[in-house]
């Protein structure tokens, strides 16, 4: 079973969230997580991974928070027979 993916904000200096499954990518301005609810970002600055914990699924975050948002997956471009055939 998948745990859920909950979000906690506080004052916009420190994220708690859950169902974290990997951190694809961080640096100080942009974090990217893959988590139970699909690919989460969040951007600010002087960004901080506090603790991550995968057997748990957590991960804290400190810093400035600007923005969450969550991003569908790049589709990969390919060859479609689908697409052939309607051509």
């Amino acid at each position: 079973m998948d745990q859920p993916n909950d979000i906690i904000l506080r004052e916009r200096r420190e994220a708690v969230i859950s169902g974290v499954l990997d951190v694809l990518s961080f640096d100080d301005q942009q974090i990217e997580a893959e988590t139970t609810g699909g690919s989460l970002i969040l951007q600010g600055g002087e960004l901080h991974i506090d603790e991550l914990d995968k057997e748990k699924g957590s991960l804290r975050v400190s810093g400035r928070v600007d923005r969450l948002a969550y991003v569908e997956p790049k589709k990969k471009k390919g060859f479609s027979l689908w697409e052939a055939l309607k051509k």
